[in-house]
């Protein structure tokens, strides 16, 4: 049921080789004025994202992180298309230029059938009791690459996406 939401296939370099990828990329902040910085991500089966250096956000994954980390559990593929909102620290702050969104995505099996990983930050300002968003193009080129069990890198898989989530996709309407 992903086929429509996916724009970069990693199943040669997953699929009964590696349980886990690592997507980066480098983005500019059309302001840095945000009140509070949102992470919308859709996924299955887990994740840890970071923000220039800082872990953000996590869903469904161990503690203790490496290149070879799987998903403690699998995740529920209905929800998996549907945007969850996870809130970065309120003293989070963007640069505007340089910044780095960089994403840990794990599957919970070597031989899963499915993966998916789709990210959305958006800044939120608060002005007179409204909340004013902005999507953040975070994702004008990603770069995805896993490691291989001899300890060496895939090569680089890139693709440039349309910007992935409206505002009211991931905060609703209201």
């Amino acid at each position: 049921d992903y086929l429509s939401a996916i724009r970069l296939d990693v199943t040669e370099t997953l699929r009964g080789q590696n349980l886990t990828i690592y997507l980066r990329s480098h983005f500019d902040a059309s302001s840095t004025a945000f009140d509070r910085i949102v992470l919308g991500m859709k996924f299955d089966d887990g994740f840890v994202a970071y923000l220039n250096g800082s872990r953000i956000a996590a869903a469904n994954a161990p503690l203790v992180l490496d290149w070879q980390s799987r998903a403690p559990e699998k995740g529920n593929d209905s929800e998996a298309l549907m945007w969850q909102a996870f809130p970065t620290p309120a003293a989070l702050q963007l640069k505007k230029s340089g910044n780095v969104l960089a994403i840990h995505g794990l599957n919970q099996s070597l031989d899963s059938s499915d993966f998916l990983i789709i990210p959305s930050l958006v800044g939120l300002q608060f002005s007179g009791g409204t909340i004013v968003a902005d999507q953040l193009e975070a994702w004008p080129r990603v770069v995805a690459r896993v490691r291989t069990d001899d300890g060496k890198w895939s090569p680089p898989a890139r693709f440039d996406p349309a910007a992935p989530a409206s505002e009211s996709e991931l905060f609703g309407a209201d």
